[in-house]
């Protein structure tokens, strides 16, 4: 199991993540170097939850680098920070990601993945999305408590 183990998963949905710690460090294989990097989510029922984002940004594979160099673009970007000197100048920015769950290749296993980082243009659009479940979570509640009764 990964360390985003299946009852760890998050649904899928948009998130705001924040970086609380980072290291850089060699990939398993020897061949380049990661950067890791522990978030939590901001807000909402999963308050706290912890979730892993790893970058390759150096490695012999220049496809594996390059898409990690393209995701960490992601990073920078949905953070504000565009050319950080240090990883810790990424801590506890506050960033939107839509995050899925998919089946890992190679365990089998259920895993989140980052889908897509969310930028300026694309806040207003997940506001107005949840404040629209909020509302019908809230009609959805009022109706139970009047089947059962009970004054809203």
């Amino acid at each position: 199991m990964t360390r985003n183990a299946v009852n760890n998963l998050l649904p899928s949905e948009t998130y705001t993540l924040e970086i609380v710690e980072s290291e850089y460090v060699p990939t398993c294989d020897g061949l380049g170097m990661v950067l890791k990097c522990k978030a939590q989510v901001v807000g909402g029922p999963y308050e706290g939850r912890p979730y892993w984002l790893n970058y390759c940004l150096e490695h012999q594979s220049d496809e594996r680098m390059e898409a990690g160099q393209r995701a960490f673009a992601g990073l920078r970007r949905a953070t504000g920070v565009l050319s950080p000197n240090f990883s810790t100048d990424l801590h506890w920015k506050p960033f939107d990601v839509q995050i899925w769950t998919c089946v890992n290749k190679k365990t089998g296993q259920p895993q989140n993945v980052v889908r897509q980082y969310l930028f300026e243009h694309k806040k207003p659009e997940r506001r107005a999305r949840n404040v629209r479940k909020r509302n019908e979570r809230v009609a959805r509640v009022k109706a139970l408590l009047e089947m059962a009764g009970v004054p809203a």
